[in-house]
């Protein structure tokens, strides 16, 4: 994942940090697997500079990472 180089303040999804080219060569079934592992990370408090800001219209989970 991209997360060290993504700069603060600006909302994103996992698909972001990950890179759309690798992303889009995951099937439904893996995509929903490494979002949870990655919400549950940032809710466990292993990403800390990581906050879960709600969802998108098409119901994906928006983060941002703090300064």
């Amino acid at each position: 994942m991209k997360l060290e180089a993504f700069p603060p303040g600006i909302e994103f999804d996992v698909g972001i940090i990950m890179g759309q080219d690798k992303w889009s060569t995951l099937n439904r079934s893996e995509k929903l697997s490494v979002a949870r592992l990655f919400k549950k990370k940032v809710s466990s408090g292993e990403y800390s500079n990581i906050s879960m800001v709600g969802r998108s219209s098409s119901n994906v989970s928006r983060y941002r990472k703090n300064s």
